[in-house]
C-alpha cells in the first residue's frame, strides 16, 4: 500500500454497492480516507478472496470472476474511499444498514503529485 500499488478497505459481510469517479464527492460522509495510487495500467477492483488468491497461487492472477476492471489515464492518483453508512472496524457486520440501491462506498479518483501515504494497517479492517 505504501508503494502505491493498493488501496485496501475492511468492510461488512455482504454485496455492496460501491461507485467508482474521477469528480470531486462532495456529499456525506460517515468516514473517509484518501491513499495514493500509481496507475500504469487497468485497475482492478477486487475483494479479499481475490487478492489473498493471486497472493498465494502463482496460477493465479487478476481479474477473477467477479472483479471489476477499470481504465484510467497513466499516472498518480489521490484516491478518495468515502464511507456512507456506520460502520465499526473490523467489525463483519454494519453498524447502519445501507439502504438497498444506494451507494455503500463512494471511490473517488484525482490527479494528484502528492508523496505515497506511509500505512501501517488497512483502514476500518480489524484493529489487531
Amino acid at each position: 500500500m505504501s508503494a502505491g500499488q493498493l488501496v485496501a478497505w475492511g468492510i461488512p459481510e455482504g454485496p455492496h454497492q460501491v461507485r467508482l469517479t474521477t469528480r470531486p464527492y462532495a456529499e456525506a460522509s460517515n468516514a473517509m480516507f484518501s491513499s495514493i495510487l500509481q496507475v500504469t495500467g487497468p485497475v482492478c477492483i477486487c475483494g479479499y478472496t481475490t487478492l489473498t488468491m493471486v497472493a498465494q497461487f502463482p496460477d493465479r492472477t487478476l481479474p477473477q470472476g467477479d472483479d471489476a476492471m477499470v481504465s484510467l489515464a497513466a499516472g498518480r492518483y489521490e484516491v478518495t474511499v468515502h464511507r456512507r453508512y456506520a460502520h465499526v472496524d473490523g467489525s463483519p457486520d454494519w453498524t447502519d444498514e445501507p439502504v438497498k440501491g444506494s451507494d455503500a462506498y463512494v471511490v473517488a479518483f484525482a490527479p494528484t503529485e502528492a508523496p505515497f501515504i506511509e500505512r501501517d494497517r488497512i483502514s476500518w479492517g480489524p484493529l489487531t
